[in-house]
């Protein structure tokens, strides 16, 4: 669940949960339960939570920004348009 809060995303690539604080406490809580979960956890699960981790780190340094960029200009572009 707290992965999905921090990387569910919509079709255009902006995060569903916009409020970046939001984002950041699902995180900050994994960061506290994932090494007291270690002895419990198999380490195919550890593996693919650290895997879907670091994919969210590329998504938040490089795919993220590129979509909210491309969803500002569509606005620009739709605001112009009821303009002209």
């Amino acid at each position: 669940v707290l992965l999905n809060i921090a990387s569910q995303k919509c079709s255009s690539g902006i995060p569903l949960v916009g409020n970046l604080r939001t984002r950041l406490l699902a995180l900050h809580v994994l960061e506290a339960v994932l090494p007291a979960c270690e002895s419990g956890v198999e380490d195919d699960q550890m593996a693919q939570v650290v895997e879907r981790l670091f994919s969210l780190l590329s998504d938040c340094m490089w795919e993220t920004p590129i979509a909210q960029a491309k969803h500002a200009i569509q606005i620009k572009e739709k605001e112009q348009e009821i303009k002209s």
